[in-house]
């Protein structure tokens, strides 16, 4: 067992160029409507290694612009210009953005709305 890999990252490592390539033999297989068994077949490592990252590939609409941004964040970790940790707050702050905030009530001036507090 290698002690030196964290228990919530794959133990292997690959380079972004040969990640970024299955992605899109991953896309163009689904593209091209090859079955989901086939392709899962073909990329069992990849499959196990990101289980999470393959089913977004795999939904019925991928965000290219999204996979585009985390792909360069992960070519950006292997080539040491950021930490893994900060790729990841960057990744959730830009997702948080996207799709959270938008849909967020206004920020008002009372920190509780309808509660009213003493004046001193």
């Amino acid at each position: 067992m290698d002690t030196n890999t964290p228990s919530d990252r794959p133990a292997y490592t690959t380079t972004h160029k040969s990640l970024r390539k299955e992605v899109h033999q991953i896309l163009g297989k689904k593209r091209s409507q090859v079955p989901a068994d086939e392709i899962r077949e073909a990329h069992g490592e990849f499959v196990t290694n990101y289980p999470k990252f393959y089913e977004k590939l795999m939904a019925p609409s991928v965000d290219m612009q999204q996979m585009e941004y985390i792909l360069g964040m992960y070519e950006k970790v292997q080539k040491n210009k950021t930490t893994f940790e900060s790729a990841s707050k960057q990744i959730g702050q830009r997702m948080f953005d996207q799709y959270v905030k938008p849909d967020l009530p206004p920020p008002s001036d009372t920190p509780c709305p309808g509660v009213q507090f003493k004046q001193s």
